[in-house]
């Protein structure tokens, strides 16, 4: 006997079950916790760094490391590599 003949055969129970499961359905949603306004943590930000004569590597040594060492002491966070292009530095989170 396969599944479809034994829900046919005892189709009551089948009922009873299928109400209990969307009673207990129903009742956990409304009963979960909910916020009007969630707190929403952004974990990205985006430093660009220009300095016109400097080169890309001279900009990174003398801004760009300071930069992130501030940024990285103040968020406790860690930066991503760099994005270099010829005569200024890209940082992206």
């Amino acid at each position: 006997m396969n599944v479809s003949q034994l829900a046919l055969r005892y189709w009551p129970v089948v009922l009873m079950l299928v109400v209990v499961a969307n009673v207990a359905g129903v009742a956990s949603y409304f009963s979960l916790p909910t916020r009007e306004d969630p707190e929403i943590t952004i974990r990205e930000a985006v430093v660009t760094t220009y300095f016109e004569g400097l080169s890309a590597e001279r900009v990174e040594l003398l801004i760009t490391k300071t930069l992130e060492e501030a940024i990285r002491q103040g968020s406790g966070g860690r930066a991503d590599p760099e994005h270099l292009d010829a005569g200024h530095i890209d940082h992206s989170r």
